[in-house]
């Protein structure tokens, strides 16, 4: 086989699973986002969460199923491709809600600690639109580093031939790489967290029900 032949192997191969990924990725979120916002009555800040997390994870699966596997497979060259759109595709998919997505995922978590080990408190406060100020902040984060890129040599491009986003060359794009490299590393350890969080739930819940079998024994 030809290294020319290889190459093409592979990006058949990789474009596949791209779109089937994507694909299920895509139309699983957008049933989830109409499943959860046209349910009636009121709802839990929780569920609310759960209803906005379905955005970014929409926008990362959209971003592959509508730009980067149609480049891909079209096999459209790196200098052919609108520098604008490519921008905009990156930034919104690969910054935004690269960002979006884990903060909320660690609101999620946050939020099913407090109902479970501090219900009490949780409720006198209950008053306050906390998951909705919780959500506003996640999304002016997650906004912030969107518009960051979009600014000349300062973005995060596809680059069909090679299957691989990277960054521009300019001082700002340097900045904003290294600014996710490193909230990477912060998101990580968010994630982290998160799984404490959700284990405590966990523990926290098969105690209680411990308890109450034993009540009924």
């Amino acid at each position: 086989m030809t290294s020319e032949m290889a190459t093409i192997v592979f990006l058949i191969i990789a474009n596949s699973i791209l779109l089937a990924v994507s694909l299920l990725g895509t139309i699983l979120n957008i049933y989830l986002f109409y499943k959860f916002s046209t349910r009636r009555g009121i709802v839990s800040g929780f569920y609310k969460l759960c209803l906005v997390k379905t955005v970014p994870n929409a926008t990362v699966c959209a971003s592959f199923l509508f730009w980067a596997v149609p480049l891909g497979s079209l096999r459209i060259k790196n200098d052919q491709v609108s520098r604008n759109i490519n921008v905009f595709v990156g930034q919104l998919a690969g910054s935004g809600a690269y960002i979006f997505g884990p903060l909320l995922h660690v609101c999620m978590a946050a939020n099913r600690f407090s109902s479970l080990y501090f219900a009490v408190r949780i409720m006198k406060v209950a008053r306050y639109p906390i998951t909705f100020l919780s959500i506003i902040v996640t999304l002016i984060i997650a906004l912030v580093y969107t518009v960051m890129g979009f600014p000349e040599n300062c973005g995060y491009l596809y680059l069909p031939e090679t299957l691989e986003w990277v960054s521009e060359d300019a001082p700002c794009a340097v900045f904003q790489c290294s600014s996710t490299s490193f909230n990477a590393v912060d998101i990580f350890n968010i994630l982290y967290i998160s799984d404490i969080l959700y284990i405590s739930d966990d523990s926290k819940l098969q105690l209680t029900l411990q308890d109450r079998h034993g009540k009924n024994d």
